[in-house]
């Protein structure tokens, strides 16, 4: 009982301990801020997360310079840059360090830096590191502020000659901190039926880039702007919600950033598709051609191309494979049903696609009238609900038929269905068992009349072949007596 107790004390003690969470920093080190002509600086960037990343931009003033450019990017938690001096000069850096949580903290640092004479007191082995956010480090020379424009010497300046030269770093400094983009991406969010709430594109920055366009996938007429920016202290001005009116084709959107003294302003055009959707007629009645980037992914998927075709004087498409060629039409409602088409491209017949696993696809059609009267083994048509998830992923705003009529026999002997393989230009009477495997059929339904038995299967042609095969390559499902209900390979 005691040692329960105690367990039980220890746990209520853990419960109320506080755990302290400790925030990432980011530091900036410089090796020296006072040299001789010709040396060499270091300067390093990093977080203090292990799992951090560092990115930084480098501007430089006077006479000192970097062989390898002005910018780090690293996937680790530091990186350094190397700068050549030949005479005084400032050096600054702008960027930002993220944890592994994605939290990202500013680089805001100015260095000035000395260059003596080879007969001055040399600064070698200074070392000025500087953490945390904002704030200027000077040099650690002779205290005053140098430019590079000249080589004589600070103390044979007058004090207007250095405030004019410091003023100019400022400046210059001001100029390259304000080319930094305060902002990391804009990501652009559907604020349709279709694709609701799913990410179009995310657009990241880039330095001294303020203008930026996207132009927004068909059907597509509202979005949410998720503008993110690399500071938290950065404030944000811009109209989240995006809607074009009807008749709109373009949005130019801006978007205002404001950090400390720094501020930038961001132009992001959004363009509309306003191409004219192919119109198709069916029947008396006409219906559009569905035309989407993720349904053309989707088709290729299962090895179907989209391929360029005719219909009646019309410029028209449809994904094809082997001897298939499918259409999907939708209506003004977004009523939406996919057709198979002959080979003159008319349209042959509704078809329900069903999608396999390793982009194997078979279709279903509902069996015509005389056909859908028959019953096997006293089984009758009925409705079965098929899966159009992944059609319904490409655009949710469409309304499939999600029923089709077929023969559903007892237990593990699946259901005899009308259907298509991308290899039949007509559909047919097929076996399909309960690992979704289709197998070509012969089926005797129900007799009708004492003298007469209706047959519904392949044609004469086919008969006989598969009859010279053995059956072979067939299934023959026989009529049976009406209370069984069995198929026979």
């Amino acid at each position: 009982m005691k040692k329960i107790f105690k367990i039980t004390l220890i746990a209520i003690v853990l419960a109320f301990a506080t755990i302290p969470v400790f925030a990432a920093s980011v530091f900036v080190s410089i090796n020296r801020t006072t040299v001789s002509p010709g040396d060499t600086i270091t300067i390093t960037v990093g977080i203090d997360d292990p799992e951090g990343l560092v990115q930084a931009d480098f501007g430089t003033t006077g006479g000192i310079s970097s062989p390898n450019g002005n910018r780090i990017v690293s996937r680790g938690n530091s990186d350094s840059l190397s700068f050549v001096a030949n005479s005084s000069g400032r050096i600054s850096v702008t960027g930002f360090g993220e944890d592994l949580d994605g939290t990202k903290y500013p680089v805001n640092r100015i260095f000035d830096i000395t260059v003596e004479n080879s007969t001055s007191e040399e600064g070698d082995g200074d070392e000025s590191t500087e953490s945390g956010s904002g704030g200027h480090t000077g040099g650690v020379g002779n205290g005053s502020s140098n430019s590079g424009s000249s080589s004589t010497p600070d103390k044979n300046k007058n004090p207007e000659q250095l405030a004019e030269e410091k003023a100019a770093e400022e400046a210059k400094a001001k100029e390259d901190a304000q080319k930094n983009p305060l902002i990391s991406s804009f990501n652009i969010i559907s604020n349709n039926e279709k694709k609701f709430g799913e990410t179009l594109s995310d657009i990241p920055t880039a330095v001294d880039t303020w203008e930026y366009e996207y132009k927004l996938p068909k059907r597509i007429d509202s979005v949410l702007l998720d503008v993110k920016s690399v500071s938290e202290t950065t404030t944000l001005t811009f109209d989240k919600e995006q809607k074009f009116a009807e008749g709109e084709k373009t949005k130019d959107i801006v978007i205002r950033a404001v950090d400390g003294e720094i501020t930038q302003e961001y132009k992001l055009k959004l363009t509309r598709d306003d191409s004219e959707p192919v119109k198709v007629n069916v029947g008396d009645k006409t219906a559009t051609l569905y035309d989407d980037e993720a349904l053309d992914k989707l088709m290729t998927e299962y090895g179907f191309t989209k391929e360029a075709i005719d219909q009646n004087g019309t410029a028209s498409f449809a994904y094809q494979k082997d001897a298939m060629k499918l259409q999907l039409l939708t209506d003004e409602k977004q009523n939406a049903q996919w057709l198979a088409l002959d080979k003159t491209n008319a349209a042959k017949t509704v078809v329900y696609p069903v999608l396999q696993d390793e982009g194997k696809m078979y279709l279903l059609t509902a069996p015509n009238p005389e056909m859908a009267k028959q019953t096997y083994g006293g089984v009758a048509v009925t409705p079965k609900d098929l899966d159009f998830k992944k059609f319904e992923g490409v655009d949710s705003s469409l309304k499939f038929d999600k029923q089709v009529s077929v023969w559903n026999l007892e237990g593990e002997s699946g259901m005899i269905v009308n259907g298509m393989q991308t290899t039949d230009s007509e559909p047919r009477l097929y076996h399909l068992d309960n690992t979704q495997k289709l197998t070509p059929a012969f089926v005797a339904f129900d007799v009708t009349s004492s003298k007469t038995t209706k047959v519904w299967a392949i044609t004469a042609t086919v008969v006989a072949v598969a009859l010279a095969a053995g059956f072979g390559a067939y299934l023959y499902v026989n009529r049976a007596p009406k209370k069984r209900k069995d198929v026979n390979i």
